[in-house]
Order: structure tokens, then C-alpha cells, then sequence
């Protein structure tokens, strides 16, 4: 056992701790905590992956996680897209709260996002990000000793950092964005049309936030007719799209899987909580929709999680209850016995469940969607721009705030979310709406106004926008 986590479960002082700590004394290894990981997939459903059940996987090395891993099966991300997702993910806050919805926002000067807390504990801290929303444009670069963007990371960036970091404990972040449009193709199946692919998807994001990118207020030019022409030509290319989808989760996975191996040689792996999660999923049609941002169906709610522990310790474990990534932190913070990097977090850990205990029952909720960019009269009708996803047991709610309505689905018999049972159900629906409308509070639909950026945007983090599709 370390002498680390001795002398915390026998309540040690803590001046005799750090005296301790600072003599190098340990029992056969060096007292020191942990280091942790947190390796983010951009994009990433866990029903593509072979460790959630996907028979067509192209994900070996997240598979081999998934066997010395804890596998949350029922893991949900607080937003259907990356900006919201992340800040919430970092900051174990729901969007509501934090209020970071829309390019140019940044986190409020009293929020304190997850590296923050542990540079304050005394780790060396790096952050690795091809998502530029995981960046400075939203603050979340603030506590790293080292932020670097970059296209893609694999273990030849983590290795070059870790052997230059010196003898502390280290959190890491990793965000890649495989399998995020645009879909690249591959050598070995070049033979995919990826580029024709993309390049309809492109037309079709720009459609979709015409509007926004023309300053204007959401509806005003209203070119919902053309959206339909290329929504059923997504449609057409949705096999296609699909396949491309899983190419690019496989050049992911072997990112990641890279990544690992540069902690295992050197000889860090069995020291390391090593955390992989995806900031949301991606829609191929389910329902009715094509990429992210635009529902709170499970297509883009539910996420992988995966938690490694030291020593492969809960390896295995397949975990029913559902949970959410405001969790992640709280459980980091759980895992370390340091209370302290949690203080302020709105999730819970997830360590009661790994050592035994039942998920906790009550209704929670899941996911938010706050639209402020894009416009398709029909959903807009349908679901208007504020949307609050809650959690039940099997049963799922989505309030829709401006109609004002709410979807009920028993996710027991209909995990695709087809059969709509608020009408069956109207008690039920309307409890659960309840606690939606309660956790929409501090967020407001877009309405009519056109909205601004609250700072500008550098040409280098715009151009980096424009190539993953969120700018013209």
C-alpha cells in the first residue's frame, strides 16, 4: 500500500504527512498521489464501440480499456455539443449555470475549472486540445503549466511533455477530435466518397446557422425548404456517413491507444486514474437529424465513460446505473481523498458505486440544450431553441420550454426514444417536467434577438472552427 494513502485512511496530520512526503519514505514505491488523465473523444457515441456491444467496432485498444476499466454503461454529457459540454465537464457545473452557450463566452473569473484545482494541489498540469472550445476562446486553458491546440495528439506529444515535466504528479487533458466531421477516409478505405460527404455537410451546418453567422435573429431568412433538400440527401449518403463515422473512430482509438503506451513504457500506467469519456455523440438520422447540437435524444447524450484506477483495481466492472460527466470530477476528487478539488461541484462521485453501492435513484437531470446558432423552422415549432433532458430510473423526459411541452419515453422498451408516452403517462411526465423546468432556470430560449459574441475570436482559432464546421 502507498504510504500516501496510509497515512490519509489512518488520519495522519497533515504537517507529518507532507514531512513525510517530502523524505521520499514509502513502502516499496514513491509517496506520491496519483496522476491523472482525462482523455476526451470529440464526437464520440458509445454505441460504436466494441466494448459497448457494437458488433462492427473498429476500437481495439478502447476495448482492451474497457477489461481493466470500470465501463459506465448508462453515461449521459451534459449538452448535445462540445462548447457547453466541456466547460461543464471541467467544471462539473450543468450549462445553465455556467452559461458559456455560444462562441466568444468564456467562464466566469469565479468558476474554477478542473485544472486550476489540481496545479493548487501541487500537480504539474498539461492540456492537449484539437477542439478549440476546450481552449483559451472559453477560458478552459486556465491552470495549465502547459496548453497547447493542436491537430491531433498521440503518445510521441504526451511522451515528449511527460519526459520534460519532472518528478510531480501530473493531471493531463487530452482532447482529440476523431471522429468529428469532417470524416478524413484512410489509406485502406480510400475508396469511401469522404470528400463528397463532407462537403454536403458542410453546406448543411451552414444552412442551419445562417442566421447566426449573418448576425441576424434566429428565423429571418427561414431557408427551410433548402435544409429539407439536403437533410434527404444526408439521408442518401447516411450509410456512407456511417462507415466514414467508424473509420475515423478506429484513427481515435489508436490516438488513445498510443497515448497509453507512452505511460506504460514509462512506467507510469499502474500510478495513473486514467478517465475516457466523449463530450457528446452524433446523430445519423434517428431523429430526423444529422451531426450534434440540435436534441437531447440519447444518439447524443449517451457517452462512453471509462475509468481506469490504479493497478487495474474495479477492472471489469460493467456499471447499470446512469450517471453524468458533472460526476467526473467529484469522483477524481473521491478516488485522490482530496475533498478539497471538489468543493463547488454540482455532480457526485461515482466512487460509492465502484466499491458496491446501488446508483442513486433519484431523478436527475442529464442534458441541456440551449440554442443560440441554428435555425430549422419544423424543430423549431417542435422543440423551440431550450430543451431539459431528466432521468428516472428507465424513464426519460424532455421539456420542450417554448411550446412548452414534454416527451416521455420508457427507455426499458424503446431505447431508441421512438414511442412518445407523456399522453399514457401524464402524471409521470408531468413530475419529471417538473424537475426539467426547474433545471432550465437561469438559461432563457434565443428568442428573437440576434445574439454577439461577448469577445473576439483570433483568425488562428476561427480558422480552426471553420475546419471542424462551427464557422464560416
Amino acid at each position: 500500500m502507498d504510504l500516501f494513502f496510509f497515512v490519509l485512511r489512518q488520519g495522519v496530520g497533515a504537517a507529518l504527512l507532507t514531512v513525510l512526503l517530502a523524505a521520499g519514505v514509502s513502502c516499496g514505491r514513491a509517496a506520491t498521489p496519483p496522476n491523472v488523465v482525462l482523455f476526451v473523444i470529440d464526437t464520440m457515441r458509445a454505441d460504436r464501440l466494441g466494448a459497448y456491444g457494437y458488433e462492427d467496432a473498429s476500437s481495439p485498444a478502447i476495448d482492451a480499456l474497457a477489461l481493466e476499466s470500470a465501463l459506465f454503461e448508462h453515461a449521459y454529457a451534459p449538452a448535445p455539443w462540445t462548447l457547453p459540454s466541456t466547460v461543464s465537464l471541467l467544471t462539473s457545473t450543468h450549462p445553465c449555470d455556467h452559461g458559456v452557450l455560444l462562441d466568444g463566452q468564456k467562464i466566469d473569473s469565479a468558476l474554477v475549472p478542473m485544472a486550476e484545482r489540481f496545479k493548487a494541489a501541487g500537480y504539474a498540469t498539461a492540456s492537449f486540445f484539437a477542439n478549440p472550445y476546450a481552449g483559451p476562446m472559453s477560458g478552459l486553458d486556465r491552470g495549465y503549466d502547459h496548453s497547447e491546440g493542436r491537430r491531433f495528439t498521440n503518445g510521441d506529444a504526451v511522451g515528449a511533455w511527460l519526459d520534460g515535466k519532472g518528478d510531480r504528479s501530473f493531471f493531463l487533458y487530452v482532447h482529440n477530435v476523431e471522429p468529428h466531421h469532417p470524416y478524413r477516409g484512410v489509406r485502406d478505405r480510400a475508396r469511401l466518397p469522404h470528400k463528397h460527404v463532407n462537403q454536403v455537410l458542410d453546406s448543411y451546418r451552414a444552412l442551419t446557422r445562417a442566421d447566426w453567422s449573418a448576425g441576424l435573429p434566429l428565423g429571418t431568412k427561414d431557408n427551410t425548404q433548402i435544409q429539407q433538400e439536403v437533410l434527404a440527401r444526408l439521408e442518401e449518403l447516411g450509410p456512407v456517413m456511417s462507415e466514414l463515422y467508424d473509420v475515423d473512430v478506429g484513427v481515435a482509438d489508436r490516438r488513445m491507444g498510443s497515448v497509453i503506451e507512452a505511460l506504460k513504457s514509462r512506467g507510469l500506467w499502474d500510478d495513473t486514474v486514467f478517465v475516457l469519456v466523449s463530450d457528446h455523440g452524433e446523430e445519423f438520422g434517428e431523429h430526423g437529424g444529422w451531426q450534434h447540437d440540435q436534441s437531447l435524444y440519447n444518439e447524443l447524450l449517451r457517452v462512453p465513460l471509462l475509468i481506469h484506477l490504479p493497478r487495474g483495481e474495479h477492472g471489469g466492472r460493467r456499471l447499470e446505473g446512469a450517471v453524468s460527466l458533472l460526476d467526473v470530477l467529484p469522483t477524481l476528487a473521491d478516488i485522490l481523498d482530496r475533498p478539497e478539488l471538489a468543493r463547488g461541484a454540482s455532480g457526485a462521485s461515482l466512487l460509492p458505486m465502484l466499491e458496491g453501492e446501488s446508483a442513486a435513484s433519484e431523478a436527475r437531470v442529464i442534458g441541456i440544450r440551449a440554442n443560440r446558432k441554428k435555425f430549422y423552422r419544423p424543430w423549431k415549432l417542435l422543440r423551440g431553441d431550450l430543451n431539459v433532458a431528466v432521468l428516472s430510473g428507465p424513464w426519460k423526459a424532455i421539456w420542450n420550454a417554448e411550446p412548452d411541452t414534454i416527451e416521455l419515453y420508457d427507455l426499458a422498451s424503446d431505447a431508441e426514444e421512438q414511442v412518445n408516452l407523456a399522453a399514457a403517462e401524464p402524471e409521470r411526465a408531468e413530475a419529471l417536467g417538473r424537475i426539467a423546468r426547474d433545471g432550465g432556470r437561469g438559461c432563457t430560449p434565443a428568442g428573437g434577438e440576434a445574439r454577439e459574441r461577448e469577445t473576439e475570436i483570433d483568425e488562428a482559432t476561427l480558422e480552426r472552427l471553420r475546419s471542424l464546421g462551427y464557422a464560416d
